[in-house]
Formats: C-alpha cells, sequence, structure tokens
C-alpha cells in the first residue's frame, strides 16, 4: 500500500511538472508574440481586427451591416469588443484575450488527456500542433470556438446522462458555434452516440428499449435547446455566414477528403500505429490503398499558400508534400498517396479499437467534422483544428513512452518552425 501511495505521489509530481513546462512554454511564445504587436497578420488586418472594430463601435448592430467581415460567426469579436469597453480597442487586447482562451483550452485538453490515461508527455503534443500553437499569439477565432467546445465535453464526460449537464453542454456548444459554423456537428454527433449506447444496451438493469430510447430523445432534445441563438442569427443572415461571405458555398468537395486523410496520414499514422502495433488485414490494406489511388488519381489538391478554393489547400503538410513537385510531379503524387491511404488505414484501425463511451464521443464527432469539412469549398489545413485536436483526444492516451517523448520532441519542431516562420519570416515585415 505504501509503495503504491509513493508510485502515485511520483506519478502526480512528474505530471504537475510536465503542466507546468508547459505553461511555461506558453507563457513565453505569448510574451514573444505581444512583442511583435505591431505587426498585423493578413487575416488580422482584413478580418478580424476590422470586425472586432466594427462591433466596438456599432455594437450589435455590426450583426447584420455592410462592414462585417469575416466568415465566422461573431462571438470572438464581441467578447474582444466587450473587453475593449473597459480599456480600448487594440491589437495587444485582442491578442491578450486570444491567448488566454487559448491557455483555457489547453488546459482542460490536458485535463482530459489526464482523465483517460495519456502520457503527460503527450501534452506538448497537443500545446505544439502548429495550429493551435501559432494560433495562440494572434487574433483569430479558431481558438475561441476550440475553448467552448472542450468545455461542453469536459461537462458531459462527468455527467453525461445528467439534463442539467446535457443543458450546460448544449449552451457551451452553442457559443462554440457562435464562433465557428463547424461546431454544429457536435450535438448532432453526441445524440447519435446516445441512440447507439441505446440499442446497444441490454434489456434489464438499463431497462427496456423504449424507456432507453425515450431517454435518449429527452437528453438530445436539452442539448439542441441552446442551438436556438445560433439558429436565429443564421435565419437572420439567411445562410451560415454573413451576406457579405455567402461565396462560401455548400458543396460536396471530395478534394477535401483527399486532403484530410492526407493530414491525419502525417500526424497520427507513424505513433499510433508504433505504439499499438494492430494486425491491419490484407482487406483493410486493399481497400484503404484502393480508396487512395482514387481519391488521389481523381481528387489531388494543389497546394496554394494564400488563395483557398475547391482543390487548393493551404497549410504545412501540403507545403511538404508540394516540394518533390521541383524534382517531379510524380513525387508529389506518390507522397499523396502514401498519406492519404495511411491516413485512411489510421481511421479504420481507430474504429476497430473504439472500446468506450469515450472513444465513441470522440470518434463519432470526428466523423460529422470530416463530413461538414467536405461540403466546404473554401477550406484550409488551419481550418481542421477540431478534428485534429480531438484525434488527439482520442489516440494520445493510447501513446506510451518512448513514442510519445519521440511524438512530442517532432511536434515541438513543427509547431515552434511554425511559429518562427509565421512571425519573423511570412509577417514580421508587414
Amino acid at each position: 500500500m505504501l509503495i503504491n501511495s509513493w508510485d502515485h505521489f511520483i506519478r502526480q509530481s512528474k505530471n504537475r511538472t510536465v503542466e507546468g513546462i508547459s505553461i511555461l512554454i506558453f507563457a513565453i511564445f505569448f510574451v514573444i508574440s505581444l512583442l511583435q504587436v505591431n505587426s498585423f497578420h493578413l487575416d488580422e488586418t482584413l478580418f478580424h481586427y476590422p470586425n472586432a472594430l466594427n462591433f466596438y463601435e456599432n455594437g450589435f448592430n455590426a450583426l447584420f451591416n455592410e462592414l462585417y467581415s469575416s466568415a465566422n460567426t461573431p462571438l470572438p469579436y464581441i467578447m474582444v469588443a466587450i473587453a475593449a469597453k473597459l480599456t480600448g480597442l487594440s491589437l495587444i487586447l485582442a491578442r491578450i484575450i486570444t491567448g488566454l482562451v487559448s491557455l483555457c483550452a489547453f488546459l482542460i485538453g490536458i485535463h482530459l488527456l489526464k482523465k483517460h490515461g495519456a502520457d503527460q508527455y503527450c501534452y506538448f503534443v497537443l500545446l505544439f500542433y502548429p495550429y493551435f500553437f501559432t494560433h495562440s499569439f494572434v487574433f483569430y477565432a479558431i481558438n475561441f470556438g476550440l475553448f467552448f467546445a472542450l468545455l461542453g465535453l469536459f461537462i458531459l464526460d462527468d455527467k453525461e446522462n445528467s439534463l442539467w449537464a446535457n443543458f450546460l453542454a448544449g449552451a457551451c456548444f452553442s457559443l462554440a458555434v457562435l464562433c465557428q459554423q463547424f461546431y454544429l456537428m457536435l450535438p448532432a454527433a453526441i445524440a447519435l452516440t446516445y441512440l447507439i449506447t441505446a440499442l446497444r444496451a441490454q434489456d434489464g438493469k438499463d431497462g427496456k428499449l423504449g424507456g432507453r430510447l425515450l431517454k435518449t430523445l429527452y437528453l438530445s432534445a436539452i442539448l439542441f435547446l441552446p442551438l436556438l441563438a445560433p439558429a436565429w442569427l443564421f435565419l437572420q443572415w439567411q445562410g451560415l455566414t454573413h451576406p457579405n461571405f455567402n461565396m462560401h458555398s455548400l458543396a460536396l468537395t471530395p478534394y477535401n477528403v483527399t486532403a484530410i486523410f492526407a493530414l491525419l496520414g502525417f500526424y497520427f499514422f507513424a505513433p499510433y500505429q508504433w505504439q499499438l502495433r494492430y494486425k491491419i488485414s490484407l482487406p483493410q490494406w486493399i481497400i484503404c490503398a484502393a480508396a487512395a489511388i482514387l481519391l488521389v488519381m481523381f481528387y489531388q489538391p494543389e497546394f496554394t499558400d494564400l488563395v483557398q478554393a475547391p482543390g487548393k489547400f493551404t497549410g504545412i503538410t501540403f507545403r511538404i508534400i508540394s516540394l518533390p513537385a521541383k524534382i517531379s510531379p510524380w513525387l508529389t503524387s506518390i507522397g499523396m498517396f502514401i498519406l492519404t491511404s495511411c491516413g485512411l488505414l489510421f481511421y479504420t484501425t481507430v474504429w476497430r479499437n473504439v472500446s468506450s463511451l469515450w472513444d465513441l464521443r470522440l470518434f463519432t464527432i470526428c466523423t460529422f467534422l470530416i463530413i461538414a469539412y467536405s461540403f466546404n469549398t473554401q477550406i484550409g489545413e488551419r481550418h481542421l483544428l477540431a478534428l485534429i485536436i480531438f484525434l488527439f483526444l482520442l489516440a494520445l492516451p493510447k501513446i506510451r513512452k518512448p513514442v510519445s517523448i519521440v511524438y512530442a520532441g517532432i511536434m515541438a519542431i513543427l509547431g515552434v518552425g511554425y511559429f518562427i516562420y509565421w512571425t519573423y519570416f511570412k509577417y514580421g515585415g508587414a
């Protein structure tokens, strides 16, 4: 008993040390970003800061005026504008609020990883994911939605059968939708997991099927109730975006499917497969390889640095894949095929190994997000933040040392490298 208690104390101490180091790293880069506060980045200049200024000057009338300048929903700008009533609006205030919201999202992510058994070094994998890490230190709306989404998952993870917990989680998801429209998928996915759980359960201690289905119905209804707020906004806008941004249309874009699974292969396949060493069956290999060949043959996305359009994709992964094209375009296609097939293998392996309600919930959410992203005509890697973070929450608890250490080190190189490129080279002279 004494030895077990001592081991538990040592593990807790190590966890607290790693948490402290990760928060210190966040704080250091946050200060560095504030030293660059006179350097506006592209989306800050064109969209986000002008939109915060619009709300600061015009209040809620900015929801519908011709100055609205973002494809996102308005909550991040409202939050900054409210804070600015006390201090005056500035880019430094907008970045401070973004940093605080991002830090809170990271702390919730740490809690969820710890609760579900992840190794402490996996915290760094979450922290250094480039499109969370760098976007924590500029005024982007994307991390705001992630915070509310993780808060909703945190609430549900403790008391998923509570009406009050479902209402609070629904309110968080509603706030996430008011930051970014993709989060509409969360309550729909969770309602489906309730239905799947009710159908799988056996009559007896869980009650009869009719009772379980009735419970599923009212839990889902309570979960969806707070979505009336974004629903009202979308009715007023007559769409999911402000009328100024109705060029962001919804249409099935198979290029996005290729891009998504290539990203999953890049970020997840090697550490997940190496750690778990699940035997991949020959039919699984064949199906995933055949699907990857078809996707790359007919719907291979092209890397672009700025312009987002069907068939074009921005981001680190596609920049790396596109580099061998200077030697031969075939090398890029081969790389795309390898990553896409690895992403499909990873995702089907995760599906085969769903073993708890938490796993089922995250896998269903990720599947719904993949569907949503596949119907958007203008997205890039940074827009997939929610999908990648939720997959980290699903996959990282399976990763152990030494794989977790190597994984964290590689992600740190990517995250810090992207931060340096973004801050000092891409926009450093702006």
